[in-house]
């Protein structure tokens, strides 16, 4: 399964911190569905 990893981080006081994340897999536009059986 494909699947697309978006980390956004932030280093406070000194230590790297993950302020944000998303995850995605790509997506049917005709069903508006995620694709989940694709292979490289």
């Amino acid at each position: 399964m494909w699947v697309r990893v978006t980390y956004c981080l932030r280093k406070i006081d000194g230590d790297w911190l993950i302020t944000h994340d998303q995850v995605s897999v790509p997506l049917d536009l005709r069903s508006g569905k995620g694709v989940v059986d694709l292979e490289p």
